[in-house]
């Protein structure tokens, strides 16, 4: 009896012996599948976020390739195909008192504006419109004005509009002389020639136009017989908001054209319209902070010496009649003499568009109106002295005295 119960436990310890081991066994082969399942999920983890990563570098880049090709685009286009491809713009205008507006009731109806608002609406930009034009003046003041300009960012369209006041006989090279500083200031940008004529015919400052830009292979707006109709010209023979509306469908016609044709850059020429508009590629302006005054009589000694062709003044409107005579020591007579009979008041001058009372004008007789250059260069060497007359309308004109501008050799 006592033998069989101790093979009974025996055969006990056994069996739990033989279900532990098996048991272990069994719990060592899933704890080995389950670590083989975590390896593999985190093996499969590790390569689903490599992939992601990966995958996302890949589209970051694409982005970036996508972003800095636009960028070059950007860069590269010319103005019109910057229209093409939904770019932002901007504008420069410089002209006279048809550039400024002048007639328009309010800024908002200028054509300026509504050119920046029709290139907008059309192209889903936005356009930046920067205005230099100063009313009465002629294209010799946008030569000067255009190298004197200082822009942060560069332009992609320069719009000229001059001729309407302009002299026929010398009309042409200043005007090729704003167009070439145009082209070598803003070299990326485009060109627009806005030809004028307040009449609706052509004339021959509106030919010498339309000749220099095919001769620069730049753009001519077909602006000439926009005033053939009537309704267009205010009671002082500006331009009305009628008027505007017309210059502006004349200009957006040009830019659009060049949008649909997918106009590249235009470049500088190697031959001019005009040779004698080399005279006028070197220019220099000396502020009136330079010269001491005297009474109504400026001077400025130089301290080196200054050569040059043409002789501009700038300085601002003032009312009624007035002289000036510019003499250089060492020169007999007068390099330049002008006198000043200004009709408008003060306030005609500071009505709306106008750019204020300043006006720059040509002071020495190195183009006749007939078109004959004088090839003598003056040089100033000791002392320059600019004289206004000596009386009351005299100082107002002194004291708007701004400067003056040497063009040619120096």
């Amino acid at each position: 009896m006592t033998i069989r119960n101790g093979n009974k436990r025996e055969n006990t310890s056994r069996t739990i012996w033989i279900i532990t081991a098996l048991l272990t066994v069994l719990l060592a082969f899933l704890f080995a599948d389950t670590m083989k399942k975590e390896r593999m999920e985190t093996a499969r983890l590790e390569e689903l976020f490599k992939t992601q990563v990966t995958e996302e570098k890949q589209q970051m880049q694409e982005e970036q390739e996508e972003i800095n090709q636009r960028l070059e685009k950007e860069q590269n286009d010319s103005f019109y195909q910057k229209l093409a491809d939904g770019f932002d713009v901007r504008i420069l205008v410089t002209g006279g008192s048809i550039a400024n507006g002048r007639g328009s009731t309010d800024a908002e109806h200028t054509w300026h504006a509504l050119l920046k608002n029709h290139l907008q609406d059309t192209y889903g930009i936005t356009a930046e419109v920067d205005n230099i034009s100063m009313n009465d003046n002629t294209a010799y003041a946008g030569y000067v004005n255009i190298r004197n300009h200082e822009s942060e960012k560069p332009y992609d369209l320069v719009i000229i509009s001059y001729g309407e006041d302009d002299p026929a006989a010398n009309f042409g090279l200043y005007y090729e002389a704003v167009v070439r500083s145009a082209m070598e200031k803003y070299p990326d940008a485009s060109v627009i020639c806005v030809p004028e004529s307040l009449t609706g015919t052509p004339t021959a400052n509106t030919g010498t136009v339309e000749d220099i830009c095919e001769a620069y292979g730049i753009t001519a707006a077909p602006s000439v017989t926009v005033f053939a109709g009537t309704g267009l010209l205010n009671d002082n023979g500006y331009p009305n908001n009628a008027g505007q509306e017309a210059i502006m469908q004349a200009v957006a016609e040009a830019a659009d054209a060049g949008a649909k044709d997918y106009r590249g850059k235009e470049t500088l020429p190697a031959e001019r319209f005009d040779e004698a508009s080399a005279y006028l590629d070197a220019m220099h302006y000396y502020p009136a902070d330079l010269f001491t005054r005297e009474g109504n009589t400026f001077t400025y000694t130089p301290d080196r010496e200054i050569s040059g062709k043409v002789l501009g003044m700038d300085y601002d409107y003032v009312t009624g009649y007035n002289s000036c005579s510019i003499y250089i020591t060492g020169q007999w007579g007068a390099l330049g003499q002008a006198v000043f009979n200004n009709t408008l008041t003060y306030e005609d001058t500071q009505t709306l568009n106008s750019s204020g009372k300043q006006h720059l004008r040509v002071m020495n007789n190195w183009i006749s109106d007939w078109g004959t250059y004088d090839d003598q260069l003056f040089t100033i060497t000791e002392q320059i002295m600019i004289s206004f007359a000596e009386d009351d309308t005299g100082t107002r004109q002194a004291d708007s005295f701004r400067g003056i501008i040497v063009s040619g050799q120096e």
